[in-house]
């Protein structure tokens, strides 16, 4: 009984490591950055009015729309209408563009497709983010990666791996010379613009709701998998954490740097 009873505990452990480090990341900085999006955006207008959110939004709304656009083609959906800027109508509705599309609510694989619709902004801005600093500058990217790979091995991987990363992300901005600081500057644009407008709307987060059900079973069947083979999780599973959250890091600093300079202004 005993054995059993830390089977169960072993297998639940390992369910709520892996949401925690994955999901749930993305789901609180998905709320932080939705909080400082409003404070920003109430003070870009507050500062330079309604037009100021255009600056981040003709980079930053397209990218939003077309992370959803993605996610649908990927799993089906099928897509009835789609906005990616509406920088007119937006003065009066509010709504700077959206993805209108119709899923099988039985579908199985539209089920898990909802859940990666849903956060895809997040998703695919994090992956854009790095893509963005590896090919305009790579300087900073090598330094980043030098600065992951030899961060302390005795710390806390998800605590470690974070502060090398945005450590060294913005150590190598800082230590841009010449036609490197243009590519910087363009590059912490994209990243302002992208971390404004990736966060999880209202709507976003109903329509990822769809399949947490089975990204829950999902989850389990890993525990069990793993708790049956008796892998190693917990490291594993704070890495993930922890680079996930330098990336997401980088924009809600950008994001603070944004509401300074407006401040400011």
């Amino acid at each position: 009984m005993k054995t059993l009873r830390n089977a169960a505990w072993d297998i639940i452990k390992r369910f709520f490591v892996a949401a925690a480090c994955t999901i749930g990341v993305f789901v609180v900085f998905g709320f932080i950055l939705e909080r400082l999006e409003i404070v920003v955006t109430s003070q870009m207008i507050k500062s330079m009015g309604s037009g100021a959110i255009l600056f981040t939004a003709v980079v930053g709304t397209p990218f939003h729309e077309g992370a959803h656009w993605i996610g649908c083609k990927i799993f089906g959906f099928t897509v009835t209408d789609v906005e990616l800027l509406r920088p007119v109508a937006y003065k009066q509705d509010g709504i700077l563009g959206y993805v209108s599309y119709q899923m099988n609510p039985d579908s199985l694989w539209h089920q898990l497709g909802s859940v990666i619709t849903g956060m895809a902004p997040m998703i695919f801005g994090s992956v854009f983010m790095i893509l963005m600093i590896r090919f305009l500058t790579p300087d900073v990217f090598e330094l980043t990666k030098k600065s992951i790979e030899n961060r302390p091995k005795h710390k806390i991987p998800i605590v470690s791996i974070w502060w090398a990363a945005f450590s060294g992300f913005w150590t190598g901005i800082f230590r841009l010379r010449k036609w490197g600081i243009v590519r910087g500057v363009i590059c912490i644009y994209f990243v302002i613009s992208i971390a404004m407008h990736m966060t999880l709307s209202g709507q976003d987060i109903v329509s990822a709701s769809k399949g947490f059900m089975l990204l829950g079973i999902l989850y389990l069947i890993y525990a069990i998998v793993t708790a049956a083979i008796g892998t190693e999780y917990i490291k594993p599973s704070l890495r993930v954490a922890g680079f996930i959250s330098a990336l997401l890091s980088i924009g809600l600093i950008a994001d603070i740097i944004m509401l300074l300079i407006f401040i400011i202004l």
